[in-house]
């Protein structure tokens, strides 16, 4: 929404759902000349979760678990006007367990970050998208065939997510504690290359800070397609941007304070008065 001029934005509902049912009208037609396309083709079909993807291509998918669920029990926050309903809505909330997909021969889609199966299927759980109802309307079938597709050797762990590319947020809290998932669930493994968003200088130095420079970087694109020997899709580590305790404990253990002794304990960072961004209304109280 935030991408729409100021001028548009009361039209982000319209938008959004032209967009969709655009999306979901050329999936129809991609879907159905996906057999024109070879290895290009379109998925087929897709799967509501990372364990109905491995039941269905045992022989070539591993879900691997590791964790609980997360119980999220939060105590309304005081504010005007009260008891907020956005917050009421994330108040109590069960995170399911963490896990990691592991794919041989497995695709790895654009800077949303989409999981497809050697036989065409879509991972949506590893896939999901803002604001659609199924998988039917993700952006992948935007397009009319897939990418020119790239072959990788080794283990490729794929971090890259929607709004991972361009989003501070999303790139803090969905991207970097993917590789958290990793380590929690395969531990001993080791990862080849990272398929990660890595285009700006601030993502470069948090890949860095959290200790994944050393890693082969493989540049999120939007059109872009990596086909991996081994891929390993670790879980989304934020659902609903409701900040499990485990995304937030290892984001704390890799992005340690430094030379912080005179420094103030409280930094307020101001959006400004930018257009097409969120502003605070009463910034200067």
């Amino acid at each position: 929404m935030t991408r729409l001029p100021n001028r548009l934005q009361p039209a982000w509902p319209l938008v959004k759902a032209v967009h969709r049912r655009t999306t979901f009208a050329m999936g129809l037609v991609g879907r159905r000349g996906a057999p024109l396309h070879g290895a290009r083709a379109l998925p087929r079909r897709a799967s509501p979760s990372a364990a109905r993807t491995a039941a269905l291509e045992p022989g070539a998918v591993t879900l691997h678990e590791a964790g609980a669920v997360d119980r999220i029990r939060r105590d309304m926050p005081a504010g005007s006007p009260p008891d907020h309903w956005v917050f009421e809505k994330k108040r109590q909330i069960d995170v399911p367990a963490r896990f990691c997909l592991e794919i041989d021969r497995g695709m790895v889609v654009g800077d949303y970050g989409a999981t497809i199966t050697p036989t065409g299927t879509l991972d949506y759980e590893t896939s999901e998208y803002f604001g659609i109802a199924s998988w039917r309307e993700h952006p992948i079938f935007l397009r009319t065939r897939l990418p020119k597709i790239e072959q990788v050797n080794g283990t490729v762990v794929a971090l890259g997510t929607r709004g991972g590319n361009t989003n501070y947020y999303h790139f803090l809290l969905d991207v970097l504690p993917r590789f958290g998932v990793f380590q929690d669930t395969m531990p001993g493994r080791t990862a080849d290359a990272l398929y990660v968003p890595a285009d700006t200088r601030w993502q470069r130095e948090l890949i860095d800070l959290a200790g994944l420079g050393g890693h082969t970087i493989i540049e999120t694109r939007k059109h872009r397609a990596i086909q991996a020997e081994h891929l390993v899709v670790p879980c989304l580590p934020n659902p609903l941007e409701v900040a499990p305790q485990a995304t937030i404990d290892w984001l704390r253990s890799r992005l340690t304070p430094q030379h912080v002794a005179d420094k103030p304990k409280r930094i307020y960072v101001s959006r400004g008065s930018a257009p097409n961004t969120r502003r605070v209304v009463q910034e200067d109280a």
